[in-house]
């Protein structure tokens, strides 16, 4: 389980790990949370909370459910009279589950992450331009047709940073060839992702969405 959370630095929502001298060494400062109350964006902060958890516990039991495996196999070592079925199972199941670690629970996080995105992202349009149906733009993802509508229809003056494009554009990547079965390109484009990194990226473009709201139309009626 360390690696994983070392590599990643994902941890479960609303915790604060210390050390053993009280220090705090991991948060989940990196999940979006309500600067303001309005239901839509509470809505929005909660189900992220929930998504994180859920990725926590995949990594989690991906891992340790490894983890029993290799003990098994180390068992069966120093085991004279172990059979040797038992070895073939085992070698036929490591590589799949240090595999699953790797590529399918991380781009399972990914894949996820981006559908959470999108879907915030659709509700928000309704929430600004009730009854305004969003107009797809030709070669453009339906996240930045969501975009590109809070911004000219919903009248929201915000701009990603340029590290937050690209890495959007890495997670797009990963789910498009996930969609393909495209596996070596997941797992080149895996190597180029912290999963924190990716949930913070998200959480960055919500904020300034949330903050662009407050200072627009809508936030002086709500």
């Amino acid at each position: 389980m360390a690696s994983i959370f070392h590599k990643d630095s994902l941890f479960w929502a609303n915790t604060v790990v210390f050390d053993n001298n009280y220090n705090e060494i991991a948060w989940e400062d990196y999940l979006f949370t309500v600067e303001r109350f309005s239901e839509v964006f509470w809505y929005i902060s909660n189900r992220m909370a929930q998504l994180n958890d859920y990725c926590v516990l995949t990594l989690q039991e991906t891992e340790n459910h490894y983890t029993r495996l290799l003990r098994q196999r180390h068992k069966l070592e120093n085991d004279p009279n172990a059979p040797a079925e038992d070895f073939d199972v085992l070698d036929y199941n490591l590589p799949k589950w240090e595999d699953t670690i790797h590529t399918v629970s991380r781009a399972t996080c990914i894949l996820l992450l981006s559908a959470f995105l999108e879907h915030s992202l659709k509700l928000l349009c309704a929430e600004f331009t009730p009854g305004v149906q969003v107009k797809k733009l030709k070669r453009a993802s339906d996240i930045d047709s969501y975009l590109a509508h809070l911004k000219h229809q919903g009248g929201l003056q915000f701009q990603e940073y340029t590290d937050t494009l690209e890495l959007r554009n890495v997670i797009r990547k990963v789910r498009n060839d996930f969609a393909h079965g495209t596996w070596d390109n997941v797992r080149i484009n895996l190597a180029q992702l912290n999963l924190r990194d990716a949930f913070g990226t998200v959480s960055n473009l919500l904020y300034k969405i949330e903050d662009a709201a407050w200072n627009s139309e809508w936030g002086s009626k709500t």
